[in-house]
């Protein structure tokens, strides 16, 4: 059973990291994003001024706080695309 969605829940796909040092920001390879169907996305680290970061390390995590569970598959950053940009490959939405 699904609870509802949280009062403060942020869908943004910019965001500032904890400690305000880079901001990461989001884009899927498709919408809307498809569901029941593998899915890629890109992310881009950048500083705060806007400077992209290369060669950063990236882990991936996250879950599904409305169905009780973590994410269904286990995602991971495979090319560095260059200008700040990686690919996250293995992304799911169901």
């Amino acid at each position: 059973m699904m609870a509802p969605p949280p009062s403060d829940l942020d869908l943004s796909l910019s965001k500032a990291t904890d400690h305000a040092h880079y901001v990461a920001s989001l884009a899927p390879d498709h919408s809307p994003i498809p569901v029941g169907a593998i899915h890629n996305w890109t992310v881009r680290i950048t500083q705060l001024d806007g400077e992209p970061v290369d060669a950063a390390t990236i882990t991936i995590d996250g879950g599904m706080p409305q169905h009780g569970h973590g994410l269904p598959t286990r995602p991971v950053v495979t090319t560095d695309l260059g200008n700040g940009s990686h690919l996250i490959e293995g992304m799911s939405s169901t």
